[in-house]
């Protein structure tokens, strides 16, 4: 069964059905065994979209001062904005406690109020960047080596200038890339080598100028083709000929432009195909690899039972609202999980390493047992950063829940407004 609901943003009708129910009921907390369970949506998908992203900021970058050391940083935080900022050593550094900054709940205020002001106060890091080798100027990335300049992008080597790039190592000005290595100015490519100027090639070497192939070799200027060798603009050529076209390429401006207008010729005869699905099964969405079981997603990689989910590269299975993590489970309303996490809901900002935690931004690294907490790393049984007894939060926390319920946030991800 479903129900139909009016988003109470837009007015427009969306769908929650009992698969829905079951899915917040699955991830809602539970304390001495009693189930706290988290409401169906009051906006539509789309509007709940725009509500997490607007706290993201992948590519504006600002000089400013480290309000530790004074020094000056670049951030994704403008220096006229009301908030502390910690360059990347000091933030991740013990020279602080984010436990200083708690502060008790206080029930006669909203709940985002004061997780509002606490936000202002805790440190936050300058960068979202974890655990990088020389890969300082990078930002939402995790486990960069001799990296610089790239932005969603993690565990890869000697990347420059890329977005979404995963698993890679030598690659530069690309996007949505995985698992691929020499790549540049590729984009949407899976398991390829030596490549440049394509997009959609999934276990290719060697291609050029060139779309939509599948496991080919030494392409140019190709288009729609299927484990096919040594083909140029869609035909199949000997070695030799291959060999003396390939020593005649120039790589400058001029040449550039005249091989992209030939090859747009070749691909504008060629069918397109409507969405790109490898390996799914039950899917509903685009750029998907090897997934079951989604509905309304784009942009994953060995997902399972996802729903309303862009941008998990790897490892992901019942999430719902989400938008940039890989490895976790059972989570919802997240935004920019990081990797890691199990049982949580409306989290902020990378957080690596998370469980059984809830309103958090940037916590993680083995945290669980967080409620309303900010730059939590290492810790548990914590409320708005104050650290508290495992009973006395089991106390409080539902005590806080119903007063959410009351206030009408219990169940809403934080408002824009903050």
């Amino acid at each position: 069964m479903q129900e139909n609901r009016q988003c109470r943003q837009c007015n427009s009708s969306f769908e929650v059905t009992d698969q829905d129910l079951a899915f917040y009921e699955k991830v809602s907390p539970v304390i001495n065994e009693k189930r706290y369970t988290i409401p169906p949506p009051t906006i539509c998908p789309d509007c709940r979209l725009k509500r997490k992203v607007c706290f993201r900021n992948e590519r504006a970058f600002y000089k400013r001062k480290c309000d530790m050391t004074g020094k000056d940083i670049i951030s994704i935080y403008a220096p006229d904005k009301d908030v502390k900022v910690y360059g990347q050593e000091e933030w991740w550094s013990d020279k602080w406690d984010p436990r200083d900054h708690g502060r008790e709940y206080d029930f006669d205020r909203p709940f985002f109020d004061q997780i509002a002001e606490l936000w202002k106060e805790v440190p936050l890091v300058a960068l979202w960047n974890i655990n990088s080798e020389n890969a300082i100027y990078n930002n939402c990335c995790f486990n960069l080596k001799n990296s610089y300049m790239n932005y969603n992008s993690d565990e890869s080597e000697r990347i420059m200038y890329c977005y979404v790039t995963e698993f890679c190592n030598d690659c530069s000005d690309s996007a949505f890339v995985q698992k691929s290595e020499l790549c540049y100015e590729c984009v949407d490519c899976t398991n390829s080598y030596n490549c440049m100027f394509s997009q959609l090639l999934d276990n290719c070497n060697d291609c050029f100028f060139s779309s939509d192939l599948i496991g080919c070799k030494q392409c140019f200027g190709c288009h729609g083709l299927r484990q096919q060798t040594r083909c140029i603009y869609n035909k199949n050529v000997s070695e030799e000929k291959w060999n003396e076209f390939m020593n005649s390429v120039t790589y400058t401006t001029k040449f550039i432009d005249e091989y992209l207008r030939k090859s747009e010729k070749i691909r504008l005869t060629m069918p397109q195909i409507c969405t790109k699905q490898v390996q799914c099964t039950n899917c509903r969405g685009n750029f998907l690899y090897q997934c079951k079981d989604l509905d309304n997603c784009f942009d994953v990689h060995d997902g399972e039972s996802l729903k309303n989910v862009i941008y998990a590269p790897w490892d992901s299975k019942f999430v719902q609202d989400g938008y940039a993590f890989g490895g976790i489970e059972l989570a919802y309303e997240v935004m920019a999980g990081g990797n890691g996490l199990f049982h949580v809901a409306f989290i902020n900002g990378f957080a690596n390493g998370l469980t059984d935690s809830y309103y958090c931004m940037m916590c993680g690294t083995g945290s669980s047992n967080l409620f309303g907490c900010a730059s939590m790393m290492k810790r548990e049984y914590c409320i708005l950063n104050k650290q508290y007894t495992k009973d006395e939060y089991n106390e409080l926390v539902p005590k806080i829940i119903e007063h959410m319920k009351r206030t009408g946030e219990w169940g809403e991800f934080f408002p824009v407004e903050i």
